[in-house]
């Protein structure tokens, strides 16, 4: 065949192809649009491929896994003193629809902050402060223990409080500052929360603990019931049982002391038993960590405070306000911007 008539040949053949190829893919849904069509990420290929990987949200195709919103859920419980066992289905559905919520927030700021050109890196100093903070809830080995019981360490907790950090600086950079605080508006919402900024009521108490993550519950119990009938008894008073038997090193060679407690400071399943106890009564308290051993040695009831007494407080509380409004309403408007760009596939 001659050279000419072989190009002629291959010539029409190609173009052809390219009539098919442009037909196929805007004229009729052909075969090849439907192979490339399968690998665009909104495809129902891409989605199931994503479901089975474990994804259960995405966030303009920024994936949420459900490993991750595991993880928010037990990290919600433990805040609150509990596991799952401890709540119901209802309860448990709700915790993870709140946790997903919170999850796919935080990658819609990271995201808005990105576009925006926003930076933020939390200090040494403010992560440390962060962590202090955190760690006032335990006593030394309480914190320990608690970290062990949800497969953390201290360097995980403190990657986490920097990212929480790191969100609401972000946060506050996207929502802007906080309008002024007027003197009257000041002097009228004390008037409505003066109950609230009293000063609240507080105990004094001494414990001796016994963990239970790595000792059974029943042999923990046992202990401390006979440490209890030696203490009734005055067969050792509670600094020497305190010393003989608590797990936990922060109180121990100090008799136990725990100093003055308020009750929105502490973990709620021990709050809530320790504040029942009368004065000079001591008893067995059951939490979450372990049982402890525990006496009330001093009570003091809420206390009203003025307006100048509280100033600085309701300044404080009056700004947390305005900036939570301001924090949900920017939240409200990127939900409904986004709306289209976030996926939910989460089974309940």
């Amino acid at each position: 065949m001659a050279a000419s008539v072989r190009f002629r040949l291959h010539a029409a053949v190609c173009a052809a192809g390219v009539i098919y190829l442009a037909g196929d893919l805007w004229g009729f849904d052909g075969p090849v649009k439907r192979w490339l069509t399968g690998f665009r990420p909104d495809s129902p290929r891409s989605i199931a491929k994503a479901k089975a990987a474990g994804i259960v949200a995405r966030v303009e195709f920024h994936p949420i896994t459900r490993s991750q919103l595991d993880r928010a859920v037990r990290e919600r419980l433990w805040l609150r003193g509990l596991d799952e066992t401890e709540v119901s289905t209802g309860e448990r559905v709700a915790l993870r629809r709140a946790a997903l919520d919170e999850l796919i927030d935080g990658l819609l700021l990271r995201i808005e902050a990105n576009q925006r050109g926003i930076e933020v890196k939390a200090t040494e100093s403010e992560i440390e402060g962060a962590f202090q903070r955190f760690a006032a809830r335990f006593g030394e080995g309480e914190l320990d223990m608690a970290l062990r019981s949800q497969g953390m360490t201290r360097a995980e907790l403190r990657q986490r409080l920097a990212a929480r950090l790191e969100q609401e600086k972000a946060l506050a950079r996207c929502v802007g500052d906080a309008k002024k605080i007027e003197e009257t508006e000041a002097r009228e919402w004390f008037a409505g929360h003066a109950a609230e900024l009293a000063q609240p009521a507080r105990l004094q108490a001494r414990h001796v603990f016994l963990a239970t993550l790595e000792r059974k519950p029943d042999q923990a119990k046992r202990a401390l019931d006979q440490a209890l009938v030696d203490l009734s008894a005055g067969k050792k008073d509670f600094a020497a049982l305190a010393a003989e038997l608590s797990d936990d090193e922060a109180t121990k060679a100090k008799g136990g002391e725990l100093g003055w407690l308020v009750r929105d400071r502490l973990p709620a399943d021990f709050a809530e038993a320790v504040f029942a106890l009368p004065e000079r009564s001591p008893a067995l308290i059951r939490t979450t960590l372990g049982w402890h051993l525990v006496e009330v040695t001093a009570k003091r009831s809420t206390k009203p405070r003025t307006f100048e007494e509280a100033r600085e407080e309701v300044v404080a509380a009056l700004k947390t306000v305005k900036r939570r409004e301001a924090v949900a309403a920017f939240r409200s408007a990127l939900r409904e911007r986004e709306a289209g760009r976030i996926e939910v596939w989460l089974e309940e």
